[in-house]
């Protein structure tokens, strides 16, 4: 079974600037085993994150490199990243089947004793904004400390406007729902994936 790290970025730098700070970063956790980044990005210039890596890493390896702690949120050189949390997929529609790189992540963050409701209302969500293009619910892994959000829903989409569309919609159905503290929903593209 994996573990699946999400961090996310705040910057203004242009993609270029920020890869040449993040790829050091990248390879010293590929050489600690984590099996797989998926770097996606948005317009830098839009507020929050600008950059959101997903590591998907084996359970043991994981383990290994934090210790049940994730590191704290870290800053320097126009950059903040901000540990998401680490997850582990609870719903899927075939792990996950795409034609494109784009997709919607929502991040949330949930009051206490509702993360079950809430990974249910994403699963709602993202079988009512699929269209045909894959998607996955993550929940907090429990075993891990650390980490900004409770769950993540990725829905990918056959193309940017319909990336845009549901991102929309999946915002104001979040907007309104009940027991979330604070939520995330954007429109990204997979830009890079490390190996």
């Amino acid at each position: 079974m994996s573990i699946v790290q999400f961090v996310c970025f705040q910057t203004q730098l242009a993609r270029e600037a920020f890869l040449a700070r993040w790829e050091p970063f990248a390879k010293s956790f590929m050489d600690k085993g984590l099996e797989r980044i998926v770097l996606a990005d948005r317009d830098a210039a839009a507020d929050g994150f600008a950059f959101i890596s997903r590591n998907e890493w084996p359970e043991d390896r994981f383990g290994a490199a934090f210790l049940g702690q994730l590191p704290a949120d870290a800053g320097g050189g126009g950059v903040i990243a901000i540990q998401g949390g680490a997850f582990r997929v609870v719903w899927s529609n075939s792990h996950p089947v795409r034609t494109t790189a784009d997709k919607v992540v929502a991040l949330v963050r949930v009051a206490p004793d509702a993360l079950a409701q809430t990974v249910e209302e994403l699963r709602s969500l993202a079988v009512e904004h699929a269209a045909g293009a894959g998607w996955m619910v993550f929940a907090r892994d429990s075993a891990t400390r650390g980490g900004r959000f409770d769950a993540v829903l990725e829905v990918h989409a056959s193309t940017e406007s319909t990336a845009r569309r549901v991102r929309e919609a999946i915002a104001s159905q979040l907007a309104v729902a009940p027991n979330l503290k604070e939520s995330h929903v954007l429109a990204m593209c997979e830009r890079l994936s490390l190996p």
